[in-house]
């Protein structure tokens, strides 16, 4: 259809189009800055120099003293576990067990009051179970299981202790 145009006469004329278009676009949009680049003292830098105040960034800093380790604390002793340190470990599990207790009881009054399903009560009891891992295995166990197992709970669905002896034995993986 354009045969008679050439690719040189084609590519010039989209050039010189490109440049009219810039053109006009500039001096539309950007005529205040470049007619302030115009003025009668063209060639100089009429800007303000910066320069920024000169005020202490952070105050002095106060060397501390070195703290020198004395060489008999580096020496370590023996390799078998220290006796008091069993009962100390046994310490520990006493404040799981009573939270493992509070939160078990908080899950009974949550789910007799709202009627949430099975399904979600035993999620939750397997998140307990999860949680206090090294509860598991003490006493404690059976106590909850026995609590959770009365019937004056309240609960909207029968409960079997098949159901949280598995959780017991099986953590829920999510």
């Amino acid at each position: 259809m354009l045969a008679h145009i050439s690719w040189t006469t084609y590519l010039l004329s989209v050039l010189a189009a490109v440049l009219v278009y810039y053109l006009w676009f500039g001096i539309q949009f950007y005529r205040k800055g470049i007619a302030g680049n115009f003025d009668s003292n063209f060639g100089t830098n009429n800007r303000q120099s910066f320069t920024p105040p000169i005020a202490p960034v952070m105050g002095a800093v106060a060397e501390e003293p070195e703290k020198v380790t004395n060489s008999d604390e580096l020496v370590f002793g023996e390799s078998a576990p220290d006796e008091s340190v069993g009962d100390q470990l046994n310490s520990y599990d006493e404040p799981d067990r009573l939270r493992l207790r509070k939160e078990a009881e908080a899950l009974i009054s949550v789910i007799a009051e709202s009627a949430e399903p099975k399904a979600h009560f035993l999620l939750l009891a397997g998140l307990l179970t999860e949680k206090y891992a090294s509860v598991t295995d003490s006493e404690d166990r059976e106590q909850i299981v026995q609590r959770f197992l009365d019937p004056s709970n309240g609960f909207a669905f029968e409960l079997k202790a098949e159901d949280l002896n598995e959780l017991w034995r099986e953590p829920i993986n999510i």
